[in-house]
């Protein structure tokens, strides 16, 4: 587990793991775990790089991470007119029809 690399984060007691929710586009999992610091940044500190551990974990399993997708659905009674923009302005691009 991520947590076991890093060395601020105490073996006892245990950190754990609990699958919290469905989200819309995830499964939403809470990580809880105590951690050794000096200063309240540093529990910002841990975190970030708990993430960035899991993140890696995640990159070398293969697993990436979908992110939403939406479509788009015009109805309408003609072709809409596209321009593409760019360095030299606006080019009209031919409708499908």
């Amino acid at each position: 587990m991520a947590t076991d690399e890093h060395e601020r984060i105490l073996e006892e007691p245990a950190p754990v793991v609990l699958f919290e929710a469905f989200g819309d586009n995830s499964l939403v999992f809470q990580v809880y775990f105590w951690v050794r610091i000096r200063r309240p940044f540093e529990r910002r500190q841990v975190e970030s790089d708990l993430r960035f551990a899991i993140e890696a974990k995640f990159r070398e399993a293969g697993i990436t991470i979908a992110f939403p997708q939406r479509d788009v659905h015009l109805d309408t009674l003609r072709p809409l007119d596209v321009r593409v923009v760019g360095d030299s302005g606006p080019r009209p691009t031919p409708a499908k029809g």
